[in-house]
């Protein structure tokens, strides 16, 4: 289960780094859209992370 979370949230997040990429959406709403992604995948995030 924590396999589809993990892709979840790297799909989920993805999208938001291209937008970023072509300057579509500021710094500051990116790391808006990511405050909101890791706390909705908070618990999968440590094993992401490790």
């Amino acid at each position: 289960m924590n396999d589809k979370k993990e892709m979840l949230y790297l799909m989920s997040l993805a999208p938001a780094k291209s937008m970023l990429e072509q300057h579509l959406i500021s710094n500051a709403e990116f790391k808006k859209i990511k405050a909101y992604l890791v706390k909705k995948y908070q618990p999968i995030l440590p094993r992401l992370l490790g």
